[in-house]
């Protein structure tokens, strides 16, 4: 609204002698006459492949155009029909248009009347039900040229997406975009802007985005008001086969609707799923609601919302390849080991949302690097709780509180000894799947003796059989106890540098910033950094690279003002390693960077 002003305070600026007038709007009027004949079936309007609204019979629109240009129309039965009828009429400033809508059993039909004809059709009341209604279409964008000055007015789309639009008397903002497998959740805050409370309607058809590979695809799930986790008033799927026992006889043109308290924020959302692992982001889209009063019925009237370059957030995360996150939580593969014929997946569950998450975990299969699948068979939640069957019934559902974690097994039973490495294992939660991939497996003899093919270093078991490495979260606990540290080596594990070069890689910084964090808070706190490299390679160059690492990771932490005299920095190259450099694994380890607490003496 403040563009378009200041935009047509220039042209009243550029006018001389009011000579040059302020361009004028133009009615454009879509109606659909009771008729004896012809069909009662919904009719779609689109333009530029968007729905305006759906007509039915008796129904009457008016949209404001403010933007002169050609415009085309079109309207079919439904948004996969493939007949259809098409007009384009050339909207100049200050005109008055009419579109005349009718609808056969095969192909709906659509035409231009002339002003006298349109009028003298509008004006028989008796053919319409219910008042006329305010619908939006899409403008163009116009250039003006006045006194020299250049101006773009109208309302065309903007680039982008939008979080937050108004429409309908309503506002719909997105406050959180979750993303999995296949699957992508928008979570809403609808507020009603009217002053009474309205009911709102729409179906799995009204919803649809087209994504960046040429999908279409309908929302399959939808939510209004009700708990949202709970799916009271949701469209679970529009596949009848995977919805049975879910929501029967649910369908892409069940009706989901909800009385919307006027000024009380209330949650929403709205989820795809099918979604292919080559999309990127949702190209465009739109939402279509009928706005109704609970106490006219004959006020309603329907209104859409369109989006453009919806990107879909990560999955995965850049600073450590064994974390999975959707939306405000986070799922961390922590170890694999084997022992007895039974594998456990140790996993971590961060929730980082200002309320409580229910962890729900369904099902999973895993495959190994001989190519045997296997299902897995439970779930536990620590000692005391579980192994809870997958199969046999359903697991309990666990609670975790705001800001907290949780860390669960998921066991396997039978996997060949002969395997070294799960190849991939998914696993379904309650709304959606995640994978992991090429981990491999901690064997575990009866004596508890763990063997060094694990992905996970245990920090005990590292080379020499030094007890002196810490997990760098234990390394931080103890500091901040103001334990005595003096001796203990910790690797920092999420530092990322450019292929054979000393470059810090930007997923680095995370983890350095919490690192100078603490070097701030502790003043009597000073390291020596150390930098190590594979075997790969002549034993002096990577003597330098480890060295030119270590000095990388220095200047950094120097750059935010920790004193010099405080970090030392060395390169050891391959002298050390932590596992053996004949397995990729093993040498990816190896290439790492470590700081050891000095005593304020050395």
């Amino acid at each position: 609204m403040l563009r378009t002003f200041l935009i047509l305070l220039l042209v009243l600026i550029g006018a001389s002698d009011n000579s040059t007038l302020i361009a004028q709007c133009s009615d454009v009027y879509f109606y659909r006459m009771n008729t004896l004949l012809g069909s009662e079936s919904p009719v779609l309007l689109l333009q530029d492949g968007e729905r305006i609204a759906y007509v039915r019979s008796g129904d009457r629109f008016k949209a404001t155009v403010c933007a002169p240009g050609e415009y085309e129309f079109l309207v079919k039965n439904d948004i996969d029909a493939l007949l259809h009828k098409k007009v384009t009429i050339d909207i100049e400033r200050g005109g008055e248009y009419y579109l005349r809508i009718s609808s056969t059993l095969e192909v709906p039909g659509i035409a231009i009347r002339s002003t006298s004809e349109g009028k003298k059709d509008l004006s028989r009341s008796a053919k319409f039900s219910g008042a006329q209604k305010q619908v939006r279409v899409k403008e163009r964008s116009v250039v003006a040229t006045t006194g020299g000055t250049t101006a773009t007015y109208g309302t065309s789309e903007s680039p982008g997406f939008q979080k937050a639009q108004i429409v309908g008397n309503f506002k719909f903002e997105v406050v959180n975009i979750t993303k999995a497998e296949g699957m992508l959740a928008l979570d809403y805050k609808i507020t009603n802007l009217s002053n009474n409370d309205r009911l709102l309607v729409t179906t799995g058809q009204d919803i649809y985005m087209y994504d960046d590979i040429g999908e279409l695809i309908n929302a399959s799930e939808v939510c209004l008001m009700a708990s949202c986790r709970n799916n009271i008033y949701a469209i679970k799927s529009v596949d009848p086969q995977t919805a049975e026992g879910k929501c029967r006889h649910c369908n892409s043109s069940s009706q989901i609707s909800a009385t919307i308290p006027y000024g009380i924020p209330v949650n929403a959302r709205v989820v795809f799923r099918r979604i292919k692992n080559e999309a990127t982001k949702f190209v465009r889209g739109s939402m279509v609601f009928r706005s109704g009063s609970i106490t006219d019925h004959q006020d309603y009237f329907d209104f859409s919302l369109t989006y453009h370059d919806l990107e879909f957030p990560s999955v995965d995360d850049g600073s450590n390849p064994n974390r999975r996150n959707v939306g405000l939580q986070s799922y961390e593969l922590q170890n694999v080991i084997q022992s007895n014929g039974s594998t456990r997946l140790r996993y971590s569950i961060y929730n980082q949302s200002e309320s409580s998450y229910e962890l729900k975990v369904r099902s999973g299969i895993a495959y190994d690097d001989l190519g045997n699948p296997y299902d897995v068979e439970a779930v536990s939640f620590g000692s005391g709780d579980g192994p809870h069957a997958l199969h046999t019934h359903r697991p309990p559902d666990k609670s975790i509180s705001a800001g907290d974690k949780l860390d669960f097994d998921l066991i396997i039973k039978g996997i060949n000894p002969n395997s070294s490495q799960i190849r991939r294992v998914s696993v379904q939660f309650d709304e959606y799947q995640l994978t992991w991939e090429h981990i491999s497996i901690l064997k575990e003899d009866s004596g508890g003796t763990k063997s060094d093919s694990q992905t996970f270093p245990q920090r005990e078991n590292l080379s020499g059989g030094s007890s002196n490495y810490v997990d760098y979260s234990d390394f931080t606990t103890r500091v901040r106890n103001n334990e005595d540290v003096v001796g203990v080596k910790v690797i920092l594990e999420n530092i990322y540098f450019a292929t054979a070069s000393d470059k810090l890689l930007d997923s680095s910084f995370p983890h350095l910033d919490e690192l100078h964090e603490l070097l701030s808070n502790n003043s009597t706190l000073n390291v020596e950094i150390s930098g190590h490299t594979d075997n790969v390679g002549d034993d002096i160059s990577n003597v330098v690279l480890s060295q030119k690492r270590a000095d990388a990771v220095k200047y950094y932490l120097l750059g935010k003002s920790i004193s010099p005299s405080r970090i030392s920095s060395i390169g050891k190259g391959e002298q050390e390693f932590i596992r053996s450099n004949d397995t990729e694994e093993g040498r990816r380890e190896n290439r790492r960077v470590e700081i050891r607490v000095l005593d304020n003496d050395e």
